[in-house]
């Protein structure tokens, strides 16, 4: 997935979007995608956790970014989206 996430992420439209209590455990799985050139998303990192909190999406936001940016250091979308939870939004701020 670090791959797609330099070829298709970078100075690209990242998005975001989860999933709640789809399983048993009533975990989410939280997907980011990053758009391809003929406009389909392509996956670039996955959580499943049981926490949706906005401290916890932050740090996992966080450390992914400080592992993209290690990896390629120019590494930086030119468009995050996702959808209307205002806490993943404040998360991706």
């Amino acid at each position: 997935m670090q791959a797609n996430a330099i070829q298709y992420g970078h100075d690209n439209v990242v998005l975001m979007d989860a999933t709640f209590g789809i399983n048993r455990m009533k975990f989410s799985l939280y997907t980011v995608l990053a758009m391809h050139e003929w406009g389909n998303g392509k996956p670039i990192f996955e959580v499943l956790g049981e926490s949706t909190t906005q401290a916890d999406i932050t740090e996992w936001m966080l450390a992914f970014k400080q592992h993209m940016q290690a990896a390629y250091s120019a590494w930086r979308p030119s468009c995050f989206m996702a959808d209307v939870a205002q806490w993943e939004i404040n998360a991706v701020r």
